[in-house]
């Protein structure tokens, strides 16, 4: 019994561990109230141990998801970055108070991309005698005390994996940058992108294959964007 006891206190808190760091898709679940005590769910919790679902019952609370959730989401920490390992190490530490026999952070040796925060990527647009009329910021306005703080440490907008260099041409809107895309351009509109700098919106396939199709067509450069349509939903209006 004093083995199957510690068993059930380890799963405990390796399950309490787990969901205390998944809090996105808990916060949903959880934020509504106490469980159901009929359908589904509590035929579910019913086929195990009673223990094990009271634990889970009293341990886990819309608060401690919120706090945590809040915390995780504080700051800047792009991967491989010293403030992602502050957080890393910050996770340790939360599952060891929580009962874990040990937790600990492997390193792993993977091949990442970064800005170059000396010379950050920008659209420039130009008129017929080349000069400059409007260029993108580098970062955006803080729109509070507590976001201003992290300015500095917030890593500009870059595409990961892109070959670095300079596109100049004209500009080609593409919709989604799909095939169909691209062939209602070139077959109904008998629109060229060859050499074109082209822009499409985010959605519907994944921005890889955006920047793939935008290359097989024989885009110069690809500028992709959020669409506020494809964001906000129906019947919303985006806060400005």
């Amino acid at each position: 019994m004093g083995n199957m006891s510690r068993n059930r206190v380890i799963l405990i808190s390796v399950v309490v561990g787990v969901l205390g760091i998944v809090v996105g898709v808990l916060i949903g679940y959880f934020s509504r109230g106490s469980a159901p005590s009929t359908g589904e769910f509590a035929d579910f919790l019913s086929e195990g141990d009673a223990w094990v679902a009271e634990a889970l019952r009293d341990e886990i609370s819309a608060e401690n998801i919120e706090e945590n959730l809040r915390y995780l989401t504080s700051g800047p920490h792009l991967a491989g970055t010293p403030e992602s390992k502050a957080y890393a190490d910050w996770v340790v530490q939360k599952w060891r108070e929580q009962g874990l026999d040990d937790a600990y952070v492997t390193n792993y040796n993977i091949l990442l991309s970064y800005p170059d925060r000396d010379s950050p990527s920008y659209i420039a647009l130009l008129d017929e005698n080349d000069r400059e009329r409007f260029r993108t910021a580098v970062f955006e306005e803080a729109v509070d005390a507590e976001t201003e703080q992290w300015l500095s440490s917030i890593v500009q907008p870059f595409n990961a994996y892109s070959a670095p260099g300079t596109v100049q041409g004209d500009v080609v809107y593409v919709n989604y940058a799909r095939v169909e895309d691209y062939e209602r351009l070139r077959d109904q509109l008998g629109i060229d992108v060859t050499g074109k700098v082209v822009i499409a919106r985010y959605g519907k396939i994944f921005r890889g294959e955006k920047a793939k199709y935008s290359q097989e067509f024989g885009a110069a450069g690809l500028i992709l964007y959020t669409d506020p349509e494809d964001t906000v939903g129906s019947g919303g209006e985006a806060d400005m």
